[in-house]
C-alpha cells in the first residue's frame, strides 16, 4: 500500500475518501466536509470541528492528519485529552481507525514523559502520541524536547476544557505546532470564557439533528419519573407531601437542598431505578447482552448508596460504583470497575464524574439521573451523549435507542425532552 507522504499533489480528499470507500465504508457527511474545510484553507494554522457525541471524533482527527500529511504539511501527530480513561481509549480508537480505514501508521504511543518518547520518535517508530492536558503541563520540557524535531498537528479533544487564560490551555497553546484541529461536541463553555480557539467558528459543526437524520447517533427517549415524599415534621407531626412539580419550582437554595435531600432516599431511589430497571430488561431480552445503565449520582457517597441499594433491589453483583476524592476510590480500582462494566461483568455502572466526558461504552443505553444539573452546562450536554453512540450490535436503527430518566424537578428534564 501507497504510504500517505508520498501522494503530495493528487486530490487530497478525493483520494483519502475514495481509498476507505473502496474498503466498503463510507465516511460521514461532517469528516468529509473536515477534510475539504482544511484544503480550503491549507495554509491555516488552527481548523474546529464540532461533531455530536458518537459521531466519530477520533477518526475525524486520524483523518485530517493523513490529509495534512498528504499534503507534506505534517509528518507527527500529538493528540492531547482531557483524562487518562480517554488516553487509553484514543489509543484504541486510533488503532482501530487504522485497520478500519486502511491508513498506515509507523506507530503510536503514550507520551509519558519516557525516554521511549523521544527515541520512537527519532527511529521513526512512532508518528502518533497521546498524552493528557494535566500531564502536559507538568513535563512542558518534555514536550518541548518532543515537538523539536519533526511537522506536528496538534489535536485538542474536548478542547471546550482548554480556556485561553487557563493552565491547561495556555499549556497547549505554546506547544510549536505546525497545525492545530480542535474537536469537541460541546464548543461553548459553561462560563462563557474563551477557549483556546478564542472566538473563531467552526470549519464544521454537525448539528444532534443533523447527526441523527444521518443516522450517525442514536435517538433518545425520555421518561420523566413523577414521584412524591411524604415528610413528618417532628414538632407538630403535620405530613407534608413534597412532590416533584412543587420543587420544579422551588429554584432557591432552600429547593436545591429539598432536591438533593429526595435524591438521598431509598424510596425515591428505587421508584425511579426501578422503572430503568424494568426498561434495561425490556431491551435486553430483544438484545442480549447489548444493554448497560449508567446511573449518575451527585457524590461519592451517594454513588455508594445508590450502588448498594440497586444490589439489594436486583441482587449483589449488579452493579458497582466509580468515583475520585478523599472518599472515592484509586484511579486502579476505578479504571478495574469500568473495564468490567464495558466486558459486560455487571450491566450497571453508578458514577460521579468518572464515566462522564469522553466515555466510550456502545452499551451504554440507559441513563439514570439522579445529580442535579442545569440544561445549559457542558457536564449535562455530555452526560447525556454518553447514551448517543450507535451500537453496532442492534441491527434496527429505529431500535437502537437511548433511554433516559430523569425527574421533572431540574433543568436537565427540559434538555432530555428536547
Amino acid at each position: 500500500m501507497q504510504h500517505a507522504s508520498d501522494m503530495c499533489g493528487l486530490p487530497h480528499t478525493e483520494d483519502i475518501t475514495g481509498r476507505i470507500k473502496a474498503k466498503g465504508v463510507s465516511l460521514r457527511f461532517g469528516q468529509v466536509e473536515t477534510l475539504k474545510a482544511i484544503e480550503r484553507q491549507p495554509e491555516k494554522h488552527g481548523y474546529i470541528a464540532v461533531l455530536p457525541t458518537g459521531y466519530g471524533k477520533s477518526i475525524t482527527a486520524l483523518l485530517s492528519y493523513d490529509l495534512l500529511r498528504a499534503m507534506c504539511r505534517v509528518d507527527r501527530m500529538l493528540i492531547i485529552v482531557p483524562t487518562d480513561t480517554q488516553r487509553t481509549q484514543y489509543i484504541q480508537d486510533v488503532m482501530d481507525d487504522c485497520d478500519l480505514c486502511g491508513m498506515e501508521l509507523t506507530g503510536i504511543d503514550k507520551a509519558d514523559g519516557s525516554a521511549r518518547n523521544i527515541r520512537k520518535r527519532n527511529k521513526n517508530l512512532a508518528e502518533v502520541f497521546v498524552t493528557t492536558a494535566q500531564f502536559l503541563i507538568h513535563n512542558t520540557d518534555h514536550f518541548e524536547d518532543l515537538l523539536e524535531k519533526g511537522r506536528w498537528l496538534v489535536v485538542a479533544d474536548e478542547f471546550q476544557k482548554l480556556s485561553e487564560e487557563g493552565e491547561w490551555g495556555k499549556g497547549v497553546k505554546n506547544l510549536q505546532s505546525h497545525a492545530m484541529l480542535g474537536v469537541t461536541a460541546t464548543p461553548i463553555r459553561t462560563d462563557g470564557v474563551p477557549t483556546i480557539f478564542g472566538s473563531t467558528e467552526p470549519d464544521v459543526e454537525v448539528t444532534l439533528e443533523e447527526a441523527y437524520k444521518e443516522r450517525a447517533i442514536r435517538g433518545v427517549r425520555a421518561h420523566l419519573e413523577h414521584y412524591f415524599v411524604d415528610a413528618k415534621d417532628t414538632e407538630t407531626n403535620e405530613v407534608t407531601r413534597i412532590t416533584t412539580e412543587e420543587l420544579r419550582s422551588h429554584t432557591d437554595w432552600e429547593g436545591y437542598k429539598k432536591k438533593r435531600d429526595l435524591r438521598e432516599l431509598n424510596k425515591y431511589v428505587s421508584s425511579i431505578i426501578g422503572s430503568a430497571y424494568e426498561c434495561w430488561l425490556s431491551k435486553s431480552a430483544r438484545h442480549q447482552g447489548e444493554h448497560r445503565i449508567i446511573v449518575f449520582a451527585m457524590s461519592v457517597s451517594h454513588a455508594r448508596m445508590v450502588s448498594e441499594t440497586i444490589n439489594i433491589l436486583y441482587g449483589v453483583g449488579f452493579s458497582d460504583w466509580i468515583g475520585v476524592g478523599p472518599y472515592g476510590r484509586t484511579d486502579s480500582e476505578n479504571k478495574l470497575a469500568i473495564d468490567k462494566f464495558k466486558a459486560g461483568a455487571y450491566p450497571c455502572l453508578v458514577q460521579v464524574d468518572k464515566a462522564g466526558e469522553g466515555f466510550n461504552c456502545k452499551q451504554a443505553s440507559v441513563l439514570v439521573f439522579l445529580n442535579i444539573l442545569g440544561k445549559n452546562t457542558v457536564k449535562a450536554r455530555q452526560y447525556i451523549g454518553r447514551g448517543l453512540r450507535r451500537n453496532g450490535g442492534i441491527a434496527s436503527f429505529e431500535d437502537d435507542l437511548c433511554d433516559v430518566f430523569v425527574s421533572p424537578d431540574t433543568d436537565l428534564a427540559e434538555l432530555a425532552v428536547e
